[in-house]
C-alpha cells in the first residue's frame, strides 16, 4: 500500500481549518478538504493510501509553563 500525509488547511470564510491528504511521494491529492480528521484518513484509504502519522514532539517551554500552572 502507498503511503500517504495528512495536513491541514486554513478556511478562509472562517476561523476555521479542514484536512486534505496527499500521497507521499506528490503524484496524487485528495479531490476535497474534510472537517474530520478520521473522514479524511477513510479517503485516503478508500484511495489505496496508507495514512502515515508523524509524531509531534512537545515543546518544552509549553510544558513548563502547563505543569507550574496547573501543579
Amino acid at each position: 500500500m502507498k503511503a500517504a500525509v495528512i495536513f491541514s488547511i486554513p478556511i478562509a470564510t472562517a476561523k476555521r481549518f479542514a484536512w486534505r491528504w496527499r500521497s507521499a511521494d506528490y503524484t496524487q491529492d485528495s479531490t476535497r478538504a474534510f472537517a474530520l480528521f478520521a473522514d479524511c484518513a477513510t479517503d485516503a484509504e478508500r484511495n489505496g493510501y496508507k495514512v502515515v502519522m508523524a509524531r509531534m514532539k512537545a515543546s518544552t517551554d509549553l510544558a513548563g509553563g502547563f505543569k507550574a500552572k496547573y501543579a
